[in-house]
Formats: C-alpha cells, structure tokens, sequence
C-alpha cells in the first residue's frame, strides 16, 4: 500500500507535468479580458483542470 502511495505523491513525473498545464492556465486566463463571460470559462476550465488532476492521482 505504501508503493502506491509514494508513486502519487508531488514529486511524480506527471503530477508536476499537470501542475505545469494548471500554472499555464491560469497565467492564460490572467491574459483574458476581464468580462464576465470569459471569467466564467475561465473558472470552469480551470475546474476541469483540477478534476483531471484530481483523477489522475488514483490512475493505478
């Protein structure tokens, strides 16, 4: 059990791959008119992002 729970912890390789895209993300939207509208896609993109994220940690 303790295996499986290293080979998801921060320093795996595609974690900080996901992290990256996430970062990329939010410095995309940061560039984003700020209407209400795009802050919205935005904010949803960026959910999508962490449920990926979020799903990918109990890939086995």
């Amino acid at each position: 059990m303790s295996q499986s729970d290293s080979r998801h912890g921060p320093s795996n390789p595609d974690e900080r791959s996901t992290s990256t895209a996430f970062v990329r993300e939010r410095q995309q939207c940061a560039g984003l008119d700020r209407t209400l509208t795009d802050h919205q896609q935005c904010k949803l993109s960026l959910a999508e992002l962490r449920h990926a994220n979020a799903r990918s940690r109990f890939v086995i």
